[in-house]
């Protein structure tokens, strides 16, 4: 099976937000979940990889302790594995260079933000919720960004304690980000709080 670049695209922004691969012998599958309120988000990539779903359940709403979820995860795949080596070490998702030759279209940069964005109210500017990586995978993921994409961050402390960070996209790189990814974003309706306020000035 040779996916296309939509579903190469859409997987890639899966791995970076909320995804996860699990290896399976020579095989990986992958899962989506998020909550309710993300219900169309989900049907949304569920049909961009209908393909990969054609063995496995529909997505499917689950009540946890802290409300519900609702999620589809895809059938087992050869050519998954690629992702997981290039995501995982010793089965714990990380950052590393090899993703700067990877992530390069502007829909796995949509499906990140759509994952792990936040546009603030205050401004035209936003944040990437990606406090799960370290100082230096931020260093990376700041990296990829300006040089595929053109899009300047600057990494902030969220937690000292916990060595925590966060990217954090100032207002005129911001713009840039909407233009490349509104395209996608205005397919799914009630994803589009995530563009933020249009800019007046």
């Amino acid at each position: 099976m040779e996916l296309t670049l939509t579903e190469h695209s859409i997987i890639l922004g899966t791995l970076l937000g909320d995804g996860y691969l699990q290896k399976r012998a020579q095989k990986a599958r992958l899962r989506i979940c998020h909550s309710i309120k993300q219900k169309q988000y989900v049907d949304w990539k569920y049909q961009q990889l209908i393909r990969l779903c054609q063995r496995t359940q529909s997505p499917y709403l689950t009540t946890v302790r802290l409300g519900k979820t609702y999620s589809f995860t895809t059938q087992s795949e050869k050519i998954l594995l690629k992702y997981h080596s290039l995501f995982y070490k010793n089965d714990i998702k990380k950052i590393t260079t090899q993703l700067i030759d990877y992530i390069k279209e502007p829909l796995s940069l949509a499906v990140w933000w759509l994952d792990d964005g936040n546009a603030r109210n205050d401004c035209h500017a936003g944040r990437l919720a990606t406090q799960a990586f370290s100082l230096e995978e931020h260093k990376i993921l700041q990296q990829l960004l300006f040089q595929n994409f053109k899009i300047q961050t600057n990494i902030v402390k969220h937690s000292s304690k916990k060595k925590q960070y966060y990217l954090y996209i100032p207002s005129q790189y911001f713009s840039q980000l909407i233009n490349k990814i509104q395209i996608y974003v205005q397919q799914i309706p009630t994803m589009q709080y995530k563009l933020g306020k249009p800019r007046n000035d």
